[in-house]
């Protein structure tokens, strides 16, 4: 006798057939977006810093016989320097040589293709963590996200695959703890902390989740404190198991890097808390700058496009101003768990790392850098967004009669259109050195180290023709 099925269970079954619909038809949508709009990529060369991973580097061209090396030795290195040790982008590398050889179209496909996957995981955890909004709000925030041309770096240079998965690791490890915090089977405790491992093998950028995987969970599910306690103590235990098992993988080889003036004057002039202090706050100035329009942008910066200025310069003081006060206001309204202020220190431990405050970063500013946070910013917009146009996105599950908000839906495609043609225009600049070291020179003219990179490509060419 066949089981009478309620009307409550159809109900909740025709529930998820259209919330899985739905989400098909999104991660559609973002993967084809994602194509649309970096696909002119594709036909690019090698640029920038290639070489040091991937163009003519001997363990990569040695394929898969070339990976325990990669394992074993550091990241970058040449005659004069090594330095480093970030072994998955790397091998990924290799696998591609033993597969295609030295190909630039593929490496250029394939990290598209890891940012697609990256964007439609990045909608899956924010539509988990956001459970109680509409998915208006994980998918705006994601969309806006995916289209950032503050991408372009780490899509189209492929030295940055790094970042990529650095990314792509630490925001699955995130998801892997929110599910431990749901079910407390501690499987997903350990699992995540070893991806997150791998993220930090990939770039030490993973690092920051340290603190951000706490916060999520404090914001977005009842786990107690003292699980909290567990996942950052099981995250610090793996962070020093891998230290230790680096310096173990390099057999006591130590990193020798040659840091130039021009690169970052902190290199060399190491400063102090009145000079540094100073610089980080300008140097969120040139970031906030990038993420709110990303026009002008390089694929270097360093001396002399961003100044050292003193603690009472006007621009310094603004700086401190803005972030001191969104920063601590974000903290003490830390208890209501509203998104925004999760979208504001999310955004703010991220960047930590690269405010030149604690260690000098390389060429003082870079896009790539602002990868991992414009998570944040992203957030935080897209909220404002909703909640100017009075958008009903809270503990709402119904449909949204978008017909309603005409100004919101043009709004957002005039965003979306001018961030995509951004992006769109700006990928035939990385067609090769000379081209992206050419056209980057007009937006920073005042970077020295641009400047030598570019007439070391125009002697090599001249070189070359004679």
């Amino acid at each position: 006798m066949k089981k009478k099925i309620s009307e409550k269970e159809l109900m909740t079954d025709k529930r998820k057939k259209i919330f899985f619909t739905q989400n098909v038809k999104i991660s559609i949508f973002l993967f084809v977006l994602c194509f649309l709009i970096y696909g002119n990529g594709i036909k690019n060369d090698f640029s920038l810093d290639d070489e040091f991973v991937t163009l003519h580097n001997p363990e990569v061209e040695k394929g898969l016989k070339g990976i325990p090396e990669i394992f074993t030795t550091h990241y970058a290195s040449d005659e004069s320097q090594n330095y480093g040790y970030r072994p998955i982008a790397k091998a990924t590398y290799a696998i591609e040589y033993q597969f295609f050889g030295q190909n630039p179209h593929i490496s250029h496909f394939i990290n598209i293709l890891i940012y697609a996957f990256t964007c439609i995981f990045l909608f899956f955890l924010l539509q988990k963590l956001f459970k109680n909004e509409h998915f208006i709000l994980p998918l705006l925030a994601t969309t806006l996200f995916l289209v950032h041309p503050l991408h372009t770096e780490v899509v189209d240079s492929l030295k940055s695959r790094d970042s990529l998965f650095s990314f792509l690791g630490s925001i699955f490890s995130l998801y892997l703890f929110v599910k431990y915090a749901e079910t407390t089977k501690i499987k997903y405790a350990l699992f995540g902390t070893f991806i997150l491992v791998i993220a930090y093998l990939s770039k030490p950028d993973a690092m920051t989740f340290l603190a951000i995987i706490p916060l999520t969970l404090y914001f977005f599910t009842d786990v107690s404190y003292k699980k909290i306690f567990f996942v950052i103590a099981s995250i610090i235990v793996g962070f020093l198991l891998i230290h230790f098992g680096i310096k173990l993988a390099l057999n006591g080889t130590h990193s020798a890097r040659t840091f130039i003036f021009i690169e970052n004057p902190l290199y060399i002039h190491k400063g102090n808390l009145f000079t540094r202090i100073p610089l980080g706050f300008l140097t969120l100035v040139y970031y906030y700058k990038m993420l709110f329009f990303p026009v002008y942008l390089s694929c270097y910066y360093g001396y002399n496009t961003v100044p050292i200025l003193h603690p009472d310069n006007i621009i310094v003081i603004f700086s401190a101003i803005v972030t001191l006060t969104v920063a601590g206001f974000s903290v003490y309204k830390i208890k209501t768990k509203k998104i925004i202020f999760f979208g504001i220190l999310y955004f703010f431990i991220t960047a930590s790392m690269f405010l030149n405050v604690v260690v000098p970063a390389v060429g003082i500013i870079a896009e790539r850098f602002m990868y991992i946070p414009s998570l944040g910013f992203s957030i935080v917009i897209a909220v404002l967004i909703l909640e100017l146009f009075k958008i009903p996105y809270k503990n709402v599950v119904q449909k949204i009669n978008f017909k309603e908000y005409k100004f919101f839906i043009a709004l957002v495609f005039i965003l979306l259109s001018l961030c995509s043609c951004r992006v769109i225009t700006r990928n035939p600049n990385w067609r090769n050195h000379y081209t992206i070291y050419a056209h980057d020179i007009k937006n920073v003219p005042e970077s020295a180290k641009l400047h030598a990179l570019l007439a070391a490509k125009e002697f090599s060419f001249v070189y070359d023709q004679t």
